[in-house]
């Protein structure tokens, strides 16, 4: 019995072995590809054969978006800010494109900008004032401006997302460089247009510029030496004058100031004041708009002159002075433009001859008028 047990129990253990081979085998067979014999009409791949990698076509760009952005929607009935206008009402000049404020005194440091919203009955009428630049121009809430130092800055207003500006220009200090800046922002217009044919001056320091040397006889070369207090532009005579700026007529005559040519004096409306000289006025009288044709140069005694040593190589100029209309206090200067008695000058460098120029104190060098814009 005990053999006939042992025979059993090895059969099952090698029946079930056979099975599980079985399956393992019929595992194997089944994740084998199908091999199929070649035929005819299709050769059988060889062993070196490579598979080229398809190439991918390059993807198109993704087209523009083509949605519209949505409007806001308001509510029903409200009315927005369509446009904002801002008003000038300084004390100084200026208009309403741009206003200028000025150190000469305290009162002229200050201005007022008034702003108009849009229509008038908008929901949000409420305007909001800024400064571009505080370190020139500071503005309160109620568009009140003040001068703070030398330069340009805009002032913006703005209400309900809508803005405008306006340009403000400050002039703190008073030296001929800050001068001349200044004139140029606020729109100082060459005096000759460009189309007169000015004639090439000596070199700077010559006969013809600023704080050369003069004698205060002209035909006496030994008298008393001054400096020279103007700026000569050396053209034909007949050339046509036009005003630098805004003002009104100090002073005309068409004989008086030198070698029997005459002059025309204008307090330009920054206070500046100029005179236009060697010409004959065409203006007497009144007010003028910058670029008014004001006068024409005149013919002067070329002869005199000419035995001066013959220094003046062209006939005729327009001779040209620029005083700064007030002292460093803000004080206003008034008086003859032609003080022998000045010894101490404001604006102008020190005289380099005979210690004056013969002026009034408030002279400023002009000769960067050649740096303002000409007129065709």
């Amino acid at each position: 019995m005990k053999r006939k047990t042992k025979f059993k129990i090895l059969f099952v253990v090698l029946a079930i072995l056979m099975v599980v081979d079985i399956f393992v085998l019929v595992s194997i067979l089944r994740d084998q590809p199908a091999q199929l014999p070649p035929t005819e009409n299709t050769p059988a791949p060889t062993p070196t054969q490579e598979v080229q990698p398809t190439m991918q076509p390059t993807p198109s760009p993704a087209p523009e978006s083509t949605l519209v952005p949505l409007e806001p929607i308001l509510p029903e009935g409200f009315v927005p800010v369509e446009s904002i206008t801002i008003y000038n009402r300084s004390q100084v000049i200026g208009d309403d494109s741009f206003a200028f404020l000025s150190n000469r005194t305290e009162s002229m440091m200050k201005g007022q900008l008034v702003a108009l919203v849009e229509p008038r009955n908008a929901d949000y009428p409420t305007v909001y004032w800024s400064s571009g630049n505080e370190s020139v121009v500071r503005v309160s809430s109620t568009g009140e401006i003040l001068g703070v130092g030398n330069g340009t800055a805009y002032i913006t207003a703005t209400a309900d997302n809508v803005s405008t500006s306006i340009r403000v220009l400050v002039e703190k200090s008073y030296d001929a460089d800050t001068f001349w800046q200044t004139r140029y922002a606020i729109g100082y217009l060459h005096p000759i247009r460009q189309s007169a044919s000015i004639a090439t001056v000596a070199s700077v320091g010559g006969d013809y510029w600023f704080n050369s040397e003069r004698h205060t006889d002209a035909l006496n070369k030994s008298s008393t030496t001054r400096s020279h207090a103007g700026f000569d532009l050396n053209v034909p005579a007949g050339t046509n004058i036009y005003a630098m700026f805004d003002g009104t007529v100090e002073h005309a005559a068409k004989d008086g100031f030198y070698a029997g040519t005459g002059s025309i004096t204008i307090l330009h409306d920054d206070g500046a004041v100029a005179r236009y000289a060697e010409v004959t006025p065409v203006v007497t009288e009144g007010r003028v708009k910058r670029n008014q044709l004001i006068a024409v140069v005149a013919e002067n005694d070329y002869g005199a002159l000419a035995k001066y040593g013959g220094m003046y190589q062209y006939e005729h100029m327009l001779h040209i002075e620029v005083y700064f209309g007030f002292d460093p206090l803000g004080n206003v200067i008034s008086g003859s433009l032609s003080d022998k008695s000045s010894s101490s000058y404001y604006y102008a460098p020190t005289p380099r001859h005979g210690g004056s120029f013969f002026r009034r104190a408030d002279l400023v060098d002009p000769t960067r008028i050649n740096e303002l814009p000409q007129v065709e």
